[in-house]
Order: structure tokens, then sequence, then C-alpha cells
């Protein structure tokens, strides 16, 4: 199918907006494997118009205790953490910080890793029905150890991204104010930034692996 020979019709009602006084925060994971870049975020809304630098750092520190040493213990320690970083998405005027207190870090499971292109898909899933409801993240850098016929195999490498994914609906504070993890939709036209949200209800997978086409030898910039 595509857009000049459509076949099928697709009702995809779109995210409840950003509410007024409100802010959408990305915390982003970069890492590196064989020399590529891989990225994994994580959305959060929160009761914030406008989150000043303090409350920015005190979300990064904050996420990267809920999140970054179980998201390390599910991939091969061929990967490691090339910075961590927070952005306010659904506008344009607020600037974000970065950090590389995590640099160097590696992940936690075997060396010998599958693929580049090969990931292991963790779906994230709202109350809203449709694309705009739906979320997905890839984890890059599977150990060889823990796959058998292109699925994980290793208890233990499922039970780390059970933990994970139950880390990944826990809220996030800022110090003060509580920010809820969410799937987003972004505007179609520029500056793209994201207009609506929906609360994440729970994050599920498959023990079969995926690809990310985008991380292929030779491929993007």
């Amino acid at each position: 199918m595509s857009r000049a020979n459509p076949r099928f019709h697709r009702t995809n009602p779109p995210a409840p907006q950003v509410p007024v006084g409100s802010s959408v925060m990305r915390y982003r994971i970069q890492g590196s494997i064989e020399g590529q870049m891989t990225i994994s975020s994580f959305d959060y809304i929160g009761p914030v118009a406008s989150p000043n630098l303090t409350q920015l750092s005190t979300l990064l520190v904050n996420a990267r205790a809920q999140l970054l040493s179980y998201y390390r213990a599910c991939v091969s320690a061929d990967w490691t953490v090339t910075n961590e970083s927070i952005n306010i998405v659904n506008r344009n005027d607020i600037l974000g910080i970065v950090s590389v207190v995590s640099a160097g870090q590696a992940g936690g499971r075997a060396a010998g890793h599958v693929p580049t292109e090969v990931a292991q898909p963790l779906i994230k899933l709202t109350p809203l029905k449709g694309q705009h409801g739906r979320g997905r993240l890839s984890l890059p850098a599977i150990a060889v150890a823990d796959v058998t016929a292109s699925k994980i195999s290793a208890a233990a490498e499922l039970t780390n991204i059970t933990t994970l994914e139950t880390q990944m609906i826990l809220n996030v504070s800022d110090g003060a104010n509580q920010w809820t993890p969410c799937v987003s939709q972004r505007s179609t036209v520029a500056p793209k930034l994201v207009i609506g949200t929906s609360l994440l209800q729970a994050v599920t997978t498959s023990a079969l692996l995926g690809t990310i086409r985008r991380r292929k030898i030779g491929r993007g910039r």
C-alpha cells in the first residue's frame, strides 16, 4: 500500500492535546555499537508550563536512576553509552540539556551481539486505539548468547526486559512535580512539535526479534 495507491482507510483518532500549563519531556539514551549510533526515547508529560534548568537537571538524574541501569542490563557489553539528554518536545523555546556522566558505561549482557539491524522491540500501549495510541522502543545490541532461532531464549534476559518494562511505566519527579510516561503525537507541519499525548498503560514484548532498517551498515548519515 502507498499514498499514491491506497487500498485501505485507517481511522486513527488523534491523541488528546497537551493541556495548557503542561509540558512533554523526552529522555534519551544515546549509545554506540560498531561505530553506529543508537537512540532510545522515553516521553513523559508533566504539569509544568515552562520547566527551568533545575527541574530539567533533576528530571535527568531521576530518569537515569529509573531507567539507565535496567536498559544496560538488557544489552550486550559491546554497546556503550554515549550521552543522555532531556528535551521539552512540545515547544521549541526551552533549551534542553545533555549529560556525558554515564558515557562509556557498557551493556550488562555477554559480549558478542546479533547484527546491528536486529533489535528487540518493546511495544508501548495506551488506552487510545489506533496508531497514535501505540509506541515502540527497539533495544539494540542483543547478546548472541541470549538468542536461539531468532528468539530471546535466555531466562535472565527475559527477566531483565520485563524489569525494564516495569520501570518504563513509573513516574519521574522533577523534585516537586510528577511526570507521567506517555506516547506522543507530533504535528505533521514544521517544526513538528508534539501536540498530543496518551498516557502509557503497559509495555509488552515477545521473544521474537525485530529489525531496525536504519541501523544497516552504510545507511543514514
